[in-house]
């Protein structure tokens, strides 16, 4: 005859009670696994998806900017205030190509602007993708050729491509589109001089210095600028008026 011990069913419920609250300790880590790996990886996967990129470091991701401009992002996708910032952003944490390719995807889903277009420029020169600035400045210049800085920044693109002649043209045009002459930096005369000297014409080279140098030549013509003007003069084999900085076109 089989004999029950009433010790047997309270050990037996002990265990169940174990069983149980594991099994809601379980519950709640996979609860909260699931809330965490939604918020860490899923949250913003749509918008991410929208904008052409992989996720962001968490890093970045979490900084206030960008959070706010993915939660914008999320509701409103053509939101072009927060695609631009938050290209501003991710070029100002070193990921220039991913600020470009944001900008593309979003000028191709919600059209194109000029600041898009500005944004894309300096993300490519960031990148150090010049040939690529140089087709986004040549829309640039077509959309407003009386821009001067438009022009000049399309100049500077063409300079590091070692494409000295477009370089030049642009230099020169953004400086006749700057305005007044006299109110112009020595930087930008200064860049038409480098372009002639990078093309062997260092008599041409001359020029610009010393047009620069005509608007005040009291406190324009200083050492450095008589230097230069002596060193392009010497380069060139100048005629002796190029060496003593007296022409003037």
């Amino acid at each position: 005859m089989i004999k029950l011990d009433p010790t047997d069913r309270l050990a037996y419920k002990e265990k169940r009670n174990v069983s149980l609250g594991a099994i809601v300790v379980v519950l709640i880590v996979l609860t909260c696994g699931g809330v965490y790996y939604w918020y860490a990886f899923l949250r913003y996967a749509e918008v991410y998806h929208q904008l052409g990129i992989s996720k962001l470091p968490s890093t970045l991701e979490l900084q206030p900017t960008v959070q706010n401009r993915l939660d914008q992002l999320s509701h409103e996708p053509c939101y072009r205030d927060a695609v631009v910032d938050l290209a501003d952003s991710l070029m100002d944490a070193g990921y220039p190509r991913d600020a470009n390719t944001i900008l593309v995807n979003s000028s191709r889903r919600c059209g194109e602007s000029d600041e898009i277009l500005l944004g894309r420029y300096k993300a490519l020169v960031l990148a150090s993708d010049f040939a690529g600035a140089v087709q986004v400045a040549d829309s640039l210049v077509k959309a407003h050729p009386a821009n001067a800085q438009i022009r000049y920044s399309r100049g500077s693109a063409y300079e590091e491509l070692k494409d000295f002649p477009r370089a030049l043209a642009d230099y020169i045009n953004g400086i006749q589109l700057f305005g007044p002459p006299d109110t112009i930096s020595i930087k930008n005369f200064y860049d038409v001089s480098r372009m002639y000297a990078a093309l062997n014409r260092y008599c041409d080279a001359i020029t610009p210095i010393e047009t620069f140098i005509s608007f005040d030549p009291a406190s324009r013509r200083t050492s450095q600028s008589t230097a230069l003007i002596a060193e392009y003069a010497r380069k060139g084999n100048c005629d002796a008026h190029y060496a003593s900085g007296s022409t003037i076109v």
